[in-house]
């Protein structure tokens, strides 16, 4: 947990930094597959958007909009990163990932 928590430390320091002034950070959602498609739609979108605002609620520095834009997307299924075949496997998939990108 502590890494993590140093990554997004990170993550807010460099974009209040201002180095990525002019991109959009998508948040993106990623479920195990193990749901119906509309489902893990559904999760996967509700968990980008919970991820996104925790960010910024804990990190409102970096939202500063004249400079970045935040967005959050639900993908599903569509891309795990290993069979669901165990829970431990199920969580490795279900996953919100943040992608960066030019305005």
């Amino acid at each position: 947990v502590s890494s993590v928590f140093e990554a997004l430390v990170a993550f807010a320091e460099a974009i209040d930094s201002g180095i990525y002034d002019g991109n959009e950070f998508i948040f993106i959602g990623f479920t195990d597959g193990g749901t119906s498609a509309g489902g893990g739609q559904s999760q996967s979108s509700n968990a980008a958007n919970r991820a996104l605002r925790d960010f910024v609620t804990a990190y409102p520095a970096a939202l500063d909009r004249q400079r970045v834009r935040f967005t959050a997307e639900g993908f599903g299924g569509i891309a795990p990163l290993v069979c669901s075949t165990s829970p431990a496997e199920r969580r490795i998939n279900q996953r919100v990932e943040v992608w960066i990108r030019p305005l």
